[in-house]
């Protein structure tokens, strides 16, 4: 089918084949709408284009639906899973997005890791957060040792009083780190990474006993943190 196609509500016209054709583009796409420079074409094969202003602006193939600026979004024809997400805000970063693990819940995942998930429960959301448990303390009280790389960190094994662990390096104004020492007997020695400062000091740990949490608020970037519970 070629030619123009008159809408009878409001006389824009749509055309339909007559620009298409291996000549179809951005600016002549294959189906076209009022001045012509606006409408979809087939772009690759298997590929169709969705042009605006003569501009391509999004692409569908048969993976994925996407952005046309190489860091916009992508909605993924695939399952979603906990670890798996299918809305992806930058679409060369296809492990970072949102996904789900089931019915009625919903994951925000970062480099494959299900990060923040968010379930209803008897019409109430319950809210869970990726946690790095049965850590064993590093011998000794040293500094960058066991560094905590989760928001929430249950250390299980201290060998020894004053075996250690690390705060993160990189962190922003905000970010918060909990620590839980579930050891049967010892303290652990909890150290800021080097240069930074927990409170006492740059460099100086402070003693966790054992069956006892604390949680770290970061209130100057990648250098102060700030105890605000135990």
């Amino acid at each position: 089918m070629t030619g123009e196609v008159v809408d009878s509500i409001d006389t824009h016209s749509v055309n339909v084949g007559s620009q298409g054709g291996t000549g179809s583009s951005a600016t002549k796409p294959s189906l076209a709408f009022g001045d012509g420079n606006t409408g979809f074409y087939e772009s690759a094969n298997d590929q169709i284009s969705i042009t605006m202003g003569g501009a391509e602006r999004f692409f569908m193939d048969t993976g994925a639906f996407k952005a046309k600026d190489a860091a916009g979004g992508a909605l993924l024809n695939e399952a979603a899973t906990s670890t798996n997400p299918t809305f992806i805000p930058n679409r060369t970063d296809t492990d970072t997005g949102i996904g789900s693990q089931g019915l009625d819940s919903l994951d925000l995942i970062t480099g494959g890791v299900d990060a923040i998930r968010i379930t209803e429960v008897a019409a109430h959301c319950v809210q869970t957060h990726e946690a790095n448990v049965d850590l064993t303390a590093s011998a000794g009280s040293v500094q960058g040792g066991l560094p905590l790389l989760s928001s929430y960190n249950v250390i299980s094994t201290s060998a020894s009083a004053g075996d250690s662990c690390t705060l993160p390096a990189t962190f922003s104004v905000g970010a918060k780190v909990t620590i839980k020492n579930d050891a049967a007997a010892n303290a652990v020695d909890v150290f800021p990474a080097a240069g930074d400062d927990l409170g006492a000091g740059a460099n100086t740990a402070a003693s966790l006993a054992n069956g006892a949490s604390i949680t770290y608020l970061a209130t100057v970037a990648n250098s102060t943190w700030t105890s605000i519970g135990n």
